[in-house]
């Protein structure tokens, strides 16, 4: 049964569902857009509201709810609550639903009259009577009228052209943060009025709305200089100049710069103006096979273009990073004999000659076009490579391999328990499960790619002596089964001069900004790896709700961007898009090209000072073992070390990983806290190192008794001992768990965490990060809430006050952190008590000194015994 109680006249419970209307021209009507904001469930019940998604008004609006339980509910109530764009409620009604079979219906109709253009949104509240919440969904219901629009865009239009005047007006260098904002106007105003003339009134509201701001913003930007706003750009572009590798950074001019832009798939010559016109100063460009080879035996006239496309560039002051493209080499290039599979990413045989010379061929053309222009930062010489070489060739080296490692094949068998009646029979199974046996396979696989790799920068570096060269790893080192893939970073990165790759970030945060930080957690990785090589993101990208525009995007992207700097980010190329369109690309929507521009002006601004953040030191380190990927595919020690990461990324000192071979080769040297996922299996080097580690009095994170097996998976006899600096993880490894623990390892005598923020009762906040850095003698810190609202934050230490220099606002903790607003404060020195001053008032002092009874003396002395006189004296 459902009831329905009216309570204000406009909403009420009715049958029927209203039709969708079409889309009008005439810009004095009034339209309804409605979408889905969020849910809530307990788990227990869901409401799933069905609706027309545009609407004519004035007219009837109606939603049809369907209410699903997992078991019976009585006198169970649903609410809709309308609310205006303040969240006061204006409507309202309640339908009692009996859930007698567990799911029931309901419908309320709204009539919307005489409301004012706004965005609403519309509460759907299941409850019991008693009050128990059972499941909540929100929509947002946006109400536009045509002629609003057109009047807002006019306001926009003028006052850019204020903008404009003002600007042009300025003799000399202009200020660089307001001529940004004001392009970056000009250029979406005429997008907004497309829009709006297409009946497409919802993206002429969003684009005009956010327009609105950004005019306004610039306004202040001219009218108001402080430490934020004062940079400056010339009337004319500066070339690029060289940019080199110092310490992990890379350097321009002797700074530090960090590079921003934009990925091609083909020529860029059209694109260059835009990408200076955005202050964005990195291009990567794509250059396959099949542009600089005709032939088996002639090169293309890919080098006059080149050429021109180089030097433009650098007069453009853009650098540049040559994509080789080796993935697909053109028909006439490839080996007949290809037997690769879907597991890889190249689509011919890596080990056939007439792919390699093509390969030889190409790589040395390109390198010695590149190795004549300053502006090229390097060549990366493959894009998320993925190997699944020859079997023939696997198997011949695994024999090898067995022979020199177990030289009889009866040690062979009993390691890999397998039967074996030779060596000769020796085959390749992917799908064994023995566990040693994979082990084998997995490592030789890996070294043949390393190989392939180390052999690629060889060609390119005798080409072009002094350009660095990179890979383009994929963001998959978390992903269960990818060290099947033949890639081994840490020893590929040993023949690389760059750390490049192509992680990407989800923003769908439930509760956050993001999703798991997987972006950061790869840049680390890389760090981790090679302390000293720049880290360089060639295929830069996010993922955001549909919901989710304006400055709330604006927010996620630039907090997207900043985490990953902190992570390791030295350069970042985005996919362009299409502008007007979606979420495709950072052009399609002005609130995405100002976060990254925006960002990138913030970041180079303070280099030096977020250099000295990025690369400060890094006590904290999460252990890193290859042998645990390969054990069981990963399971469970990917997703757990991914855990580990986001939990001690969130506390505050730097994070890094420490891997398995580091620890062979140098212990555990400057490591303060070990934590060690789900690792299953570790060498032998390895877990003696940890052994001293602990046995010195090092503090582990751990969960149970790790490293069972040796790293090939056989099972090990001796256990990791526990000490009184070794933190039990009582419950599953969650991120809260990670982070709790790295709590109270600094909670333990000897340990002092550096400043960092925390809430009033002194624990760590979930995703409010922050990271501390001395440059100069001058103390920093970096603060960034990624929740979705402002949380109180103190200050744990001694320093309490500062000023933010990206915002300019002076800071005293305790304080209210806004979500997505990323801070760098320079802290003021700590207070010190002061000197009380002596005042000379002209009375002399005496000082007292005890008083002699001169015949006490005497008395004391005639009576002390004397030393023994020899006889004759």
């Amino acid at each position: 049964m459902v009831r329905s109680i009216l309570r204000v006249l406009p909403l009420v419970a009715l049958a029927g569902l209203a039709n969708a209307q079409t889309p009008v021209k005439n810009l004095a009507e009034q339209r309804l857009w409605i979408a889905k904001k969020s849910e809530r469930n307990t788990g227990q019940a869901t409401v799933q509201p069905s609706f027309a998604p545009e609407h004519a008004l004035p007219g009837e609006v109606v939603f049809e709810c369907k209410v699903d339980a997992k078991e019976r509910w009585d006198e169970t109530h649903l609410v809709l609550t309308i609310r205006d764009t303040k969240g006061t409620p204006i409507h309202d009604g309640e339908v009692r639903v009996e859930l007698s079979k567990s799911a029931a219906p309901a419908r309320f109709v709204w009539k919307p009259i005489g409301l004012p253009d706004g965005e609403y949104t519309a509460d759907f509240d299941l409850h019991r009577r008693t009050g128990g919440e059972l499941a909540e969904t929100h929509l947002s219901l946006l109400l536009l009228t045509g002629v609003n629009i057109q009047s807002r865009l006019n306001q926009v239009k003028d006052e850019v052209s204020f903008l404009r005047k003002t600007l042009t007006g300025m003799p000399g260098s202009r200020p660089a943060y307001p001529s940004l904002h004001v392009a970056i106007a000009e250029d979406y105003l005429p997008l907004a009025e497309a829009a709006l003339t297409a009946g497409d009134w919802t993206r002429a509201h969003q684009f005009t709305e956010y327009l609105i701001t950004t005019a306004a913003g610039a306004r202040l930007e001219l009218s108001v200089v402080t430490p934020g706003t004062a940079a400056m750009t010339g009337e004319t572009t500066v070339p690029a100049r060289k940019v080199t590798n110092e310490n992990g950074a890379l350097v321009s001019g002797g700074q530090p710069i960090y590079l921003f832009g934009a990925a091609y798939q083909d020529g860029i010559g059209a694109d260059l103006p835009q990408l200076e016109r955005y202050g964005l100063r990195l291009a990567v460009y794509r250059a396959t096979p099949a542009q600089t080879l005709a032939d088996a035996q002639r090169l293309t006239d890919f080098a006059a273009p080149l050429e021109s496309m180089l030097a433009e560039s650098e007069r453009r002051g853009i650098n540049v990073v040559l994509d080789a493209a080796p993935e697909n080499l053109p028909a006439w290039a490839q080996s007949p004999a290809v037997d690769t599979t879907s597991a890889s990413s190249f689509n011919y045989d890596l080990m056939a000659d007439t792919p390699r010379n093509v390969l030889e061929r190409h790589i040395t053309a390109l390198a010695s076009v590149a190795r004549t222009r300053p502006n090229v930062v390097s060549i990366s010489l493959a894009a998320d490579p993925a190997l699944r070489l020859r079997e023939s060739t696997l198997r011949e080296g695994l024999i090898q391999l067995a022979k020199s490692r177990y030289t009889e094949y009866d040690a062979m068998n009993r390691r890999w328990r397998t039967r074996y009646m030779s060596f000769d029979e020796v085959q390749v199974d992917w799908a064994s499960r023995h566990t040693a046996y994979l082990y084998d396979l997995q490592t030789y696989h890996q070294e043949l790619g390393t190989q392939l790799f180390a052999w690629l920068a060889d060609l390119s570096r005798k080409a072009a002596p002094g350009l660095p060269v990179q890979v383009q790893f994929a963001d998959t080192a978390f992903e269960k089964g990818e060290s099947l893939q033949g890639i081994d970073r840490e020893s590929i990165l040993a023949s690389m001069d760059m750390s490049g790759t192509s992680a990407s970030q989800s923003l769908h945060g439930s509760g956050l900004a993001m999703g798991p930080q997987t972006q950061a957690a790869n840049y680390s990785l890389l760090r981790s790896l090679r302390p000293n090589a720049p880290v360089i993101n060639t295929s830069d990208g996010f993922e955001l709700p549909e919901n989710v525009t304006g400055r709330e995007a604006h927010g996620r992207v630039r907090a997207m961007l900043w985490e990953g700097v902190m992570a390791g980010l030295n350069a970042s190329a985005m996919q362009l898009g299409t502008p007007g369109t979606g979420n495709d690309g950072i052009l399609a929507r002005p609130e995405l090209i100002d976060a990254y521009a925006t960002t990138n002006l913030d970041i180079n601004r303070l280099a030096p000072i977020v250099n000295a953040l990025q690369q400060a030191p890094a006590p904290v380190r999460i252990l890193w073992s290859p042998s645990s990927k390969m054990f069981n595919r990963g399971d469970p020690y990917v997703e757990s070390a991914m855990r580990a990461y986001e939990g001690c990324a969130n506390f505050g000192p730097r994070t890094l990983f420490m891997s398995e071979r580091e620890c062979e080769r140098n212990g555990l040297n400057g490591v303060e806290v070990l934590v060690i996922p789900k690792a299953l299996a570790l060498s032998d080097d390895a877990f003696h190192a940890i052994e001293r580690f602990v046995e010195a009095g090092g503090v582990t994170i751990r969960q149970g008794n790790p490293f069972p097996y040796d790293r090939q998976g056989i099972s090990r006899t001796d256990t990791v001992t526990g000490s009184k600096r070794t933190i039990l993880l009582r419950s599953e490894d969650s991120v809260r768990a990670y982070l709790d623990a790295l709590d109270a390892a600094y909670a333990l005598d000897g340990m002092n965490a550096p400043p960092r923020p925390v809430n009033d009762f002194d624990y760590p906040i979930d995703g409010v990060k922050s990271r501390f850095a001395v440059h100069e003698r001058v103390p920093y810190l970096y603060i960034m809430n990624l929740r979705e609202e402002p949380v109180h934050v103190k200050l744990t230490g001694e320093y309490s006050t500062g000023m933010d220099l990206i915002s300019g606002n002076l800071v005293n903790f305790p304080d209210i952190i806004d979500p997505l607003t990323p801070m760098v404060i320079q802290l003021d020195a700590i207070p010190q008590p002061e000197k009380v001053a002596v005042v000379d008032s002209g009375v002399q002092t005496v000082e007292l000194t005890p008083v002699i009874d001169e015949a006490a003396l005497k008395k004391q002395q005639s009576t002390a015994l004397q030393p023994a006189m020899r006889h004759g004296r």
